[in-house]
């Protein structure tokens, strides 16, 4: 299993890479639905 430095380095990485391309409104779409998924799949209430 990867560390969770390294999950976190990844998530902001992506976090970014979305951020820098939130303009088209298709990548905005999938980063939503992607930290939307990652944060319910990692969270767990």
């Amino acid at each position: 299993m990867m560390s969770n430095e390294v999950e976190i380095t990844i998530l902001l990485l992506y976090w970014l890479l979305c951020t820098w391309s939130s303009w088209r409104l298709s990548d905005a779409i999938i980063c939503d639905l992607y930290s939307t998924k990652f944060l319910k799949g990692e969270g767990g209430s």
